[in-house]
């Protein structure tokens, strides 16, 4: 494999005995064979740090790296990118499997496609009551302003990561989505249509986790990047306008703006806008916007102040 390019994986792990053998196992069980795994342990309490030291000795191809405090995951992501070497990086949960030829299909696309920058397949979620999948919606500038569409099996070069920069370590449990709608800005994301990897959910997982954290996260992340992303992809402006110009407006005190949009959605929308805004913000004048949309919603303001307060 020596003509095939490095691919450098990054495992943060915090007490993941449980599963993170079975994480490892499909790391090495890969078809495409020239990788360098890289695991940061984040002061684990439990017996993890035994569990991966048993694979680093039997492997030269797996590093561990240990943080003396606990850093989290967008911090611990840096540590272990900050030491890869590879042409290609990714990085991987300790509770969740690749297929086998995961490696091998993101490398033959990206190699094949290279107007890319990064490649994502899709997740088969393990937990769910019916079969669920993550990862099947393209990545463009307007479905990932909505949502993390990139799952969590993704290949990308390092080229590109260097120019974008770490993972932002002000974003847990966002750090993913915050890194991808900074490497769009930089290159195209393409998809693998086909399962390629194992997503665990469970009770203990981050996504169960972050609950509506991650959800105001989500939409903090679209208000700071929409006005990159007009200007950035003058094709989708039309259409960011549409999905996102209410919202946009109904962040900031611009009244002219705000009366002038208002009359072009229904109160109900408004409403479901500035509650967003308000839930995240506690904001005087978005409760006082809210009272303005008639009794009923001056009511429904009432409820919010009472439930969240006011902040500011």
């Amino acid at each position: 494999m020596e003509d095939k390019p490095l691919i450098s994986v990054v495992l943060p792990t915090y007490n993941g005995s449980e599963f993170i053998s079975q994480a490892i196992n499909s790391i090495i069980n890969q078809t495409y064979t020239n990788w360098e795994l890289i695991i940061v342990n984040d002061c684990s309490t439990d017996n993890t740090a035994e569990i991966i030291q048993t694979f680093a000795q039997k492997d030269s191809r797996i590093r561990v790296l240990t943080n003396e405090v606990n850093k989290k995951l967008p911090a611990s992501l840096n540590v272990g990118f900050k030491q890869a070497q590879g042409e290609y990086y990714t990085w991987t949960s300790d509770d969740n499997e690749y297929y086998p030829q995961a490696f091998e299909k993101m490398v033959d696309f990206l190699q094949n496609n290279d107007d890319y920058g990064m490649v994502h397949a899709i997740c088969r979620v393990e937990g769910c009551v019916e079969k669920c999948c993550w990862g099947y919606i393209a990545t463009t500038p307007i479905t990932l302003l909505e949502f993390p569409t990139v799952a969590a099996c993704f290949l990308y070069k390092a080229s590109i990561a260097k120019s974008v920069g770490n993972y932002d370590e002000s974003c847990f449990y966002m750090e993913d989505h915050d890194f991808w709608l900074r490497f769009l800005l930089n290159a195209p994301i393409g998809i693998i249509p086909e399962e390629l990897y194992m997503y665990r959910r469970h009770e203990a997982s981050l996504t169960v986790k972050s609950g509506d954290i991650a959800a105001k996260k989500r939409l903090l992340l679209t208000l700071k990047y929409l006005p990159s992303y007009k200007e950035n992809f003058p094709q989708s402006e039309d259409m960011l306008n549409y999905k996102y110009g209410l919202l946009e407006v109904i962040n900031n005190e611009d009244d002219i703006n705000y009366e002038i949009l208002k009359k072009q959605f229904s109160t109900k929308t408004v409403y479901k806008q500035l509650k967003q805004i308000y839930k995240l913000k506690k904001s005087n004048w978005q409760l006082k916007r809210i009272k303005s949309l008639g009794f009923i919603y001056f009511l429904k303001a009432v409820e919010l102040k009472y439930k969240y307060g006011v902040e500011k």
